[in-house]
């Protein structure tokens, strides 16, 4: 989450520190989601949940289109 060029004093954090979202990414991420809802005991039940933006400007919505995008394409989830 930290962007590489970001310096802690003369050091480049990157290089001083690991990505710590590295080992996920190289999961799948529908397999995650199928995980976390049955550790939590929502496993095979649909679910509704509000996403809010906080303002209604164009840019706004095409980031919000872009999470839906991703949303439907790597989870598989009706947005």
């Amino acid at each position: 989450l930290i962007p590489y060029g970001l310096s802690i004093g003369t050091d480049e954090f990157r290089k001083l520190y690991d990505e710590p979202m590295s080992e996920l990414l190289s999961q799948d991420p529908k397999m995650l989601l199928e995980e976390g809802l049955k550790e939590i005991g929502k496993a095979g039940q649909t679910l509704e949940v509000t996403f809010l933006q906080s303002n209604p400007d164009n840019d706004t919505k095409v980031i919000a289109e872009y999470y839906q995008n991703q949303w439907q394409s790597k989870l598989g989830v009706k947005v």
